[in-house]
């Protein structure tokens, strides 16, 4: 059975910490990382109760602007 493995991801956040640690868990992988800032997404309002919710808030912000799959890492 064939697992899922994307070859690009928008990566939902605009925090450079984040953004440059998960370059570095997926170094090697051939995986291309899509920063959302590069896109010229805007931040989407984080008026979740949680990290989680608000992660999610912006993964969901990202996919419905390009349409592809998306990652936002929240801690």
């Amino acid at each position: 059975m064939d697992k899922f493995r994307p070859e690009k991801f928008v990566l939902a956040t605009h925090n450079q910490e984040k953004i440059l640690q998960v370059h570095s868990i997926l170094k090697g992988l051939n995986i291309e990382i899509i920063e959302a800032s590069s896109l010229g997404l805007a931040e989407p309002e984080e008026n979740g109760h949680s990290f989680a919710e608000n992660s999610m808030i912006k993964a969901k912000a990202a996919a419905d602007a390009v349409k592809v799959a998306t990652l936002h890492k929240n801690q």
